[in-house]
This record gives C-alpha cells, structure tokens and sequence, in this order.
C-alpha cells in the first residue's frame, strides 16, 4: 500500500468513527424551543376543548330532546324533558297515568363542567304525536369558550341544534 492509500483509509475511518451525539447545548435549545411552543399552544388548546364541551354538551340535549319525541309517539304518552339551572342538568320524564304526574326515565343528566343553561324553556312537552309548543329554544354557554349554542324545538316537534 502506498502512503497515500493509507493516509485516504485513515480519514475514510476517521468519517465514520466520530460521535453522532448531541452536545449539551443543543439539547438545551431544544428543549427550550419545545417549552416556548408548549407556552404558546397550551391556552388554544384549553380554549378548544372548552368549546368542544360546549359542541358534545348540546348534541346531547338535543340528542336526548330527539329520543323523548320518538318515545312519546311511540308509546303514545306524553313526555318531557325539565332543565334546571342550578346545578345546570336536565330530566327525562315520562307522563304516569297512575300517579297523575311525571316520573323520571332515568337518572339527571348534568351538564358538561363549564356548560351552562343561559335561557330558554324550563321544561319541553311533547304530545302523543310529537308536538311540542311553538318556538322553544334552550341556550347553553360556555364562559371559557366565549360562545353559545342554541337548540330549538318547532311546533311539530323537530329538534335543531343551531
């Protein structure tokens, strides 16, 4: 071998001997890079669960307006759904022709945390074939959010989530 063989296998094997690690530096700002980034997305992302709260809070009311107007056609008894404010939680209840009343279908259902009932009807009816009083509507609000989402029932008894 000639010395300049030598000499090109020794910085080929130099190349390939040197250590792929991350000097302390480096990893320092890196990791400050990440703690920036973690600072600035923490809040948007609070904020957007607490809107989604909000969204899954409002599909279930309504879910559950939708369910006791199908069950009240069905079982061809009247039904209604009570909000209370206080804690915020609503109650499916069903017309009992023995106790001349209404009694529940299931247990409270509450709110999601940070949902609250801001206005609407106190309580939806829904006749035998699926009628409800005119224009109601249940407006629910999330304070960490900043929006609101409103259901509304019509004079037929179609459910909306607007």
């Amino acid at each position: 071998m000639t010395q300049r063989s030598r000499q090109w296998q020794s910085k080929a094997a130099n190349a390939f001997n040197t250590s792929g690690g991350f000097t302390l530096l480096e990893l320092l700002v890196g990791v400050a890079i990440v703690g920036i980034m973690i600072t600035v997305g923490a809040p948007a992302v609070t904020d957007y669960l607490a809107c989604q709260r909000l969204s899954a809070t409002a599909r279930a009311v309504a879910s559950d307006l939708q369910l006791s107007r199908m069950q009240a056609v069905s079982e061809r008894v009247t039904h209604q759904v009570a909000f209370a404010t206080n804690p915020p939680t609503y109650t499916r209840n069903r017309w009992d022709v023995a106790t001349v009343s209404y009694v529940p279908i299931e247990p409270s259902k509450a709110f999601n945390l940070g949902v609250d009932l801001t206005s609407g009807a106190a309580t939806v009816v829904f006749q035998t074939y699926g009628a409800a009083p005119a224009g109601l509507t249940v407006t629910l609000d999330s304070q960490e959010c900043g929006k609101q989402r409103t259901v509304s029932v019509n004079s037929i008894g179609r459910v909306k989530l607007l």
